[in-house]
């Protein structure tokens, strides 16, 4: 989801600067070399490995030439570079050289201006860094969850580093995203300096928090948090379990599992795991 806003607020944001450039002039700006006019905009969209990215195309009327983004053209058969971009402004902040790389055509020529790149570039870092820095006085969190989305980086070469992201559940049900930082292989350090921020911002106690079984992360959440409760995330605790069955018994191992997450009372759980201890799984028993 991260990859996908991020994706589509880049696109949207070069695909208005690109109208700018053909007219030759800001938003209600007049010019004498003005190449037309603004005038609405037109659906679009640019399926990705995310998902598909809905757009808003602007369309320019009384030119004398026809008005048609090369940034969508380019853009078919190469979503793969928006979201390597969109990963390094979240991790690094993102570079004018970035944004000329990734839209360099087979001619070696960039098919977004030097001017638009650098103005991009410099409103989406200034947003993440406003993002960062928000105040969280007024928002009441019932649940946190946080887990680190592994992603290779260019300034790392061929590695993975790791992407923080904690998340607030509000008592209405509305998740609020807190921090998005490179993370140093999801260290305890990396974590305690991604939860403390927004916590001197105000943010308040949750209820309960949730994580994988990441070291580093469980000793960050029990010191931030030390009066909240804390579970095992039931997606990774699950998807660990069925990792040692066979292909044939992974129906029944699943099920096993859910059951015992989801039941009435503990007692009730109990029961599943005799199941669970005898279930054909490579190893041991899955508890």
């Amino acid at each position: 989801m991260l990859i996908r806003l991020g994706s589509q607020r880049l696109l949207q944001e070069l695909l208005e600067t690109e109208q700018r450039d053909f007219l030759g002039a800001e938003c209600y700006q007049g010019s004498s070399d003005r190449q037309g006019q603004r005038n609405s905009y037109a659906p679009a969209h640019v399926d990705t490995a995310e998902g598909r990215l809905d757009l808003q195309t602007p369309q320019v009327r009384a030119s004398t030439e026809s008005f048609q983004s090369r940034l969508l053209g380019f853009l078919q058969g190469r979503t793969d570079v928006v979201e390597r971009l969109v990963t390094e402004m979240y991790a690094h902040g993102l570079s004018t050289r970035d944004v000329e790389m990734a839209f360099t055509d087979a001619t070696g020529a960039c098919i977004i201006s030097k001017s638009a790149v650098s103005e991009v570039s410099e409103r989406l870092w200034q947003d993440y860094q406003a993002f960062r820095e928000q105040c969280w006085d007024e928002v009441a969190i019932f649940y946190l969850f946080a887990d680190g989305l592994y992603e290779p980086m260019q300034a790392s070469g061929s590695s993975r580093d790791a992407i923080l992201c904690p998340w607030a559940i509000r008592g209405d049900g509305r998740k609020r995203l807190l921090d998005v930082v490179v993370g140093n292989r999801e260290s305890r350090e990396a974590w305690l300096e991604s939860l403390r921020g927004p916590v001197s911002r105000g943010l308040s106690s949750p209820v309960l928090m949730t994580s994988d079984g990441a070291p580093g992360l469980i000793a960050a959440l029990e010191e931030v948090f030390p009066e909240a409760l804390r579970q095992r995330c039931l997606v990774h605790k699950t998807r660990n379990i069925v990792q040692k069955a066979s292909e044939a018994d992974l129906p029944e191992v699943k099920a096993d599992v859910l059951s015992a997450y989801y039941a009435s009372r503990q007692e009730v759980a109990r029961l599943v795991e005799p199941c669970l201890e005898t279930s054909p799984i490579k190893g041991t028993h899955a508890k």
